[in-house]
Parts: C-alpha cells; structure tokens; sequence
C-alpha cells in the first residue's frame, strides 16, 4: 500500500472529481482553508481550556475530513472529538493536536499533488 493511498482513500477524491467536475478544485481550497481556521480555533479553545468548543471543533475536522477521503485525520479528529466532549479540561491535548496538525499538513500535501 502506497503512502498515498494510506492519506487519501483515492475512491472518495475520485468520486467527488466526477460528483463536482470543475467545482472540485475550489472544494479543496475552502477544505484547506477552513481547516487551517479550525486548527487555530482549536489551538485557542486549548489556550482557553474550553473542551467542549475544542470539541465542535473537531467534529467539524472529522466529518470535513471524511468526506474527502482522509481516514486517519478523520480518525484523528474523532479520538479528539470523543474524548473532551463532556471533559471540563484540555488536559493531554498536545500531542493529539499535534497529530492532527501533522496528518492535515500531509493530506493537503497530497491535494496539491492530485
């Protein structure tokens, strides 16, 4: 198995290529863009010790990310999501997050590359 194909379940991007034709390109960059916000916002809603926004979040992050085909950022984001949703600290987040950021980093690397 490539390393592409451990990022990108290739299926899925295909299947919204068809789905959306010329309109997937600007698909990608509001993804990319809209994550890049979330990150930020996550990382706020760690510095103001808000679970629950960090959360909503991270919800938001998996179900982006699933639908694009990225699996293990999704997975990533739900592990995130599940974990602080009835938390009342963002004890232990870092590495999660730093995850997250990296397998982000990775998958819009593999975008690009489509």
């Amino acid at each position: 198995m490539s390393g592409r194909a451990k990022i990108i379940n290739m299926s899925k991007i295909e299947e919204l290529k068809d789905l959306l034709q010329d309109d997937f390109k600007g698909l990608l960059d509001d993804y990319i863009d809209d994550s890049k916000q979330n990150l930020e916002k996550m990382k706020q809603a760690i510095s103001e010790n808000d679970p629950k926004q960090l959360s909503m979040l991270a919800h938001t992050m998996k179900s982006s990310a699933a639908n694009l085909g990225a699996e293990i950022l999704a997975e990533s984001c739900r592990i995130v999501e599940r974990n602080y949703k009835d938390n009342d600290k963002c004890d232990g987040i870092e590495p999660l997050l730093k995850a997250i950021e990296d397998e982000f980093i990775q998958f819009k690397q593999e975008l690009m590359n489509l």
